[in-house]
């Protein structure tokens, strides 16, 4: 559940941010759209009056510039605007960011060749119109900022506020989410009602014999024999030719690998052995087969023992893994002949524990061997609960320092 609240958050987080930078780049878009018609529109309606001023010589440059100066001050975009003779004679100069130009040219008159301009390409724009008159063609030139500062400012501004206040709400949430890590509360787990007519037994963490049981295995690391085979280290396959299941030799490290990924994705994950006794050759590879079509993802099924079966069921509660076995050990059968209490299976189950791959097999080993003995059921499962694991975990630990503050 946790990680699935840090998943939505990082999902919203991430929803909330594109959300922005779309807002972000569609209304710098929208307003650079409507800054450059507008000042398309402003130069039209300079240049057409300074043309109509200059184009016979009615005014003076003095009049014509007092004349255009107030049309010339309405829009805060523009940079630069000024009109020139072929010669290159400037008759009239307005200069509305003098920042713009890179040099103010000095004396009564003006030529086109002396103007030198600090044009951005990307937030400058430059407009260009021609007329003719009596005294020659005169051309307009207007440089017109793509963003107004102040409408730029009105975009910053709340986006600005949207993302410190996101921040902050994030900051918050995370916060309380830090509260809610593994080991600062106990693991969520969902409760599966138990058969009431069943032919298997249940062993619960209340009993201290059990894991009492899991502490001998562990102490004498006595895990049932393992025999090495040299094809399997060898990496010649991945499968025995003798049952076409996995080599043992693989199960311990398979099923830590599929231990890490249920506990990411807080899945359930049981464990079931299945010993075979007296079975020949023949048959254990008959009965394999049969194992296989019970439980068809092949590489999850491994040998065990001498004679046993192991099959690791990811995003399966321990219930439901029993009925799967009970399924295998009812209708299998030999040479016609069903098994019947030859069969026996030992399950745990994950249950919403951080457990390593060595326990969690000691423990189906520990519930196998109690299905071997039990005379009335040929199956056993082990259901455990978290905080008897933890303070199975805490003891253990707290004995094993001991032991080496003796020595």
């Amino acid at each position: 559940m946790k990680t699935k609240k840090m998943n939505a958050t990082i999902m919203i987080s991430l929803f909330v941010l594109i959300f922005l930078l779309v807002w972000f780049v569609f209304s710098l878009y929208t307003t650079m759209d409507r800054t450059v018609k507008a000042s398309g529109e402003h130069f039209s309606v300079m240049s057409g009056r300074a043309f109509s001023a200059f184009r016979n010589d009615e005014l003076k440059p003095d009049d014509a510039a007092r004349y255009l100066r107030p049309l010339s001050s309405k829009s805060r975009n523009l940079q630069l605007f000024f009109i020139a003779r072929d010669n290159g004679a400037i008759e009239y100069l307005f200069a509305g960011d003098p920042s713009f130009l890179n040099m103010v040219p000095e004396g009564p008159s003006l030529n086109r060749s002396q103007l030198s301009v600090l044009a951005d390409p990307v937030f400058s724009i430059l407009y260009e119109e021609r007329a003719s008159g009596e005294t020659g063609n005169l051309t307009a030139y207007g440089y017109y900022s793509r963003l107004d500062r102040e409408e730029l400012f009105s975009i910053f501004q709340p986006l600005f506020i949207a993302l410190l206040v996101f921040t902050i709400l994030i900051s918050v949430l995370l916060g309380l989410l830090k509260h809610e890590l593994p080991g600062e509360s106990k693991p969520e787990l969902v409760s599966e009602p138990e058969p009431q007519d069943h032919d298997f037994s249940i062993t619960d963490s209340d009993e201290d014999s059990f894991f009492d049981e899991v502490s001998s295995f562990e102490e004498e690391d006595s895990l049932p024999d393992t025999e090495m085979k040299a094809e399997a280290s060898e990496g010649v396959s991945l499968y025995s030719p003798r049952s076409g299941l996995c080599w043992e030799d693989f199960l311990l490290d398979r099923l830590t690998n599929e231990l890490k990924r249920s506990a990411s994705f807080e899945q359930e994950l049981t464990l079931a052995l299945v010993s075979c006794s007296g079975i020949e050759s023949n048959a254990y590879r008959e009965l394999a087969g049969q194992f296989s079509k019970v439980f068809p993802m092949r590489d999850m099924t491994f040998e065990y023992g001498a004679n046993g079966f192991a099959v690791i069921m990811p995003n399966t509660s321990l219930f439901t893994a029993i009925e799967q076995m009970r399924e295998y050990t009812v209708n299998s059968e030999v040479s016609g002949k069903k098994c019947g209490r030859k069969l026996a299976a030992g399950l745990s189950s994950r249950s919403g524990r951080l457990i390593s791959g060595t326990i969690l097999m000691k423990e189906a080993a520990v519930s196998l061997k109690r299905a071997q003995n039990d005379h009335e059921s040929n199956i056993a499962g082990f259901r455990p609960d978290p905080g008897k694991f933890r303070d199975y975990l805490a003891a253990k630990g707290s004995k094993n320092v001991s032991k080496k503050g003796s020595t």
